[in-house]
């Protein structure tokens, strides 16, 4: 406990003295502590005035009563604003509002509005007609603030005929800001950045080309769906990669159309996969960065080198014929033009770059046996010497615990154990479509019969000990992993012989 506490219990304790000496204690013991404790705080307020005297203030050169809060700098009835001119260091630009349809509208003066995008030049004028400010600036003249030498500057003209001017200046020292003066008043304000940003164009900011057009439906309903480009005549790619047109067409064979609708008939015939991307092109249109031009005579396609494309794709439906280039600028984006389009875009690399950097056999599908068994009468292996004929009926009746009744040699073979070889049969894919000479002696060959008297063969011929080379109708097309082919010789084999097999893959 304290002396202070203990000089109070002490007079508290001893009522049997005197009052005179009551009165004497305390005086004697508190007076220097009191004393003492005025000393103690003397101190201390005055070590905090030299704290406070010694810290530095914050330097403010542009201090004033209205620092940190919003000012509304300038406020005009954009209803009653007429005309608007900006300049900037990419030139003057003239806005001048136009009736269309009794309804007012914005307009870029020497383009033509059809390729402007009404929402851009909107932001233009509302950014000229309403401006808040940071804060005022008090202890700077113009020429310190660069009002003076201001290379962005707009002039808006009212019905009225008044003129407002806004002029820009330079960057705050400490980052804050950018300096900007109004013509009819002597104040300088402090402004955000982006409020000078706004006025910092060129024309091909107010292009209306976010997005080259997808295929228009008028006069083609038979090749869309819900609105939408769901099927072609044909459909070619040429271009860097593609020196040799690569060309897709609808695939005609009944066998398997429903599960390959595409075929490719240059530079080789194959079963086509993957185009999906190709055909989002003209169904969907692709997603454009903006233009490059507003203009698409020849030589400014040649200028950005679009009269020889990095990638060229044609769609054809019926008569009509629609068409999109593109061409790798020195920007990383693709400059791109469309048949079906109004500028020459830009269109960022990734959007492209799949397709422009692929080569044919990105599409060529790697499936070799897409038959549905429905449609087979029978299926044949033929390996080692042997075939092995396996006939297939389907079972109409709907309380059967198999849909087909499958035959060899005379004899019913279990259902599920062939649909799981067939199965497997259908898993088969191409991993390698080069071709070269094979051991023919070596040969394993699928048969599909077709219940209207189509036959298709699949020759596995032995290329190496990893690999065989297959072909359909005799036409070599690529390599299968010879562990696959083994397998379903394998497997055939113990179907054969009345075994039960489960699924293969």
């Amino acid at each position: 406990m304290s002396d202070f506490f203990d000089d109070e219990n002490l007079v508290s304790q001893e009522d049997n003295k005197s009052s005179e000496e009551k009165k004497i204690i305390p005086k004697k013991k508190l007076l220097p502590k009191l004393i003492a404790g005025f000393l103690c705080v003397a101190i201390l307020v005055g070590g905090l005035f030299a704290v406070i005297k010694f810290i530095p203030e914050k330097e403010d050169e542009d201090n004033t009563s209205s620092a940190f809060k919003t000012i509304e700098a300038l406020k005009l009835d954009e209803d009653k604003v007429k005309f608007l001119s900006v300049t900037n260091e990419n030139g003057t630009f003239s806005f001048s509002k136009i009736t269309d349809n009794d309804t007012a509208k914005w307009i870029l003066e020497g383009i033509n509005a059809d390729l402007l995008s009404d929402d851009k030049i909107s932001s233009v004028v509302n950014s000229a007609t309403s401006i808040d400010a940071i804060r005022k600036i008090t202890e700077k003249t113009e020429e310190q603030c660069g009002i003076n030498t201001s290379k962005i500057y707009a002039e808006i003209v009212s019905e009225d005929s008044s003129v407002e001017k806004i002029i820009f200046g330079d960057q705050s020292p400490d980052n804050s800001g950018c300096y900007l003066k109004l013509s009819g008043s002597n104040e300088i304000y402090l402004v955000e950045d982006s409020v000078k940003t706004a006025f910092e164009f060129d024309s091909l900011f107010f292009a209306a080309a976010d997005m080259i057009p997808a295929v228009s439906s008028e006069g083609l309903d038979g090749y869309f769906t819900d609105g939408k480009l769901s099927k072609f005549d044909s459909l070619t790619v040429t271009g860097k990669n593609y020196a040799t047109p690569l060309v897709f067409v609808p695939n005609t064979d009944k066998s398997f159309s429903e599960y390959i609708p595409y075929k490719i008939t240059s530079p080789e015939d194959h079963y086509a996969d993957n185009m999906d991307s190709i055909l989002a092109v003209f169904a969907d249109g692709i997603s454009a960065g903006g233009a490059y031009s507003y203009d698409t005579t020849a030589s400014e396609i040649a200028k950005f080198g679009l009269n020889s494309p990095d990638l060229k794709l044609t769609v054809k439906l019926g008569t009509k014929s629609f068409t999109n280039s593109f061409k790798l600028q020195d920007d990383g984006n693709y400059a791109g033009i469309s048949s079906n389009g109004k500028f020459i875009y830009k269109v960022s690399n990734s959007s492209i770059s799949e397709i422009a950097n692929g080569d044919a056999t990105k599409y060529y599908s790697s499936n070799i046996c897409l038959f549905s068994i429905d449609k087979l009468d029978s299926f044949v292996i033929t390996a080692e010497g042997k075939s092995y004929d396996f006939g297939i009926k389907k079972i109409e009746d709907e309380d059967s615990k198999d849909p087909y009744e499958i035959t060899y040699e005379g004899k019913s073979i279990d259902c599920s154990s062939f649909q799981s070889l067939y199965q497997y049969v259908v898993s088969l894919s191409c991993f390698d479509f080069t071709t070269g000479d094979t051991d023919k002696s070596n040969t394993v060959t699928l048969t599909f019969k077709f219940k209207d008297g189509d036959i298709i063969t699949v020759d596995f011929e032995k290329f190496n000990d990893t690999k065989y080379q297959y072909s359909m109708n005799g036409k070599p097309i690529g390599k299968v992993q010879s562990s696959k082919i083994n397998k379903l010789v394998k497997y055939t084999k113990k179907l054969a012989n009345g075994e039960k097999i489960t699924e293969l893959n």
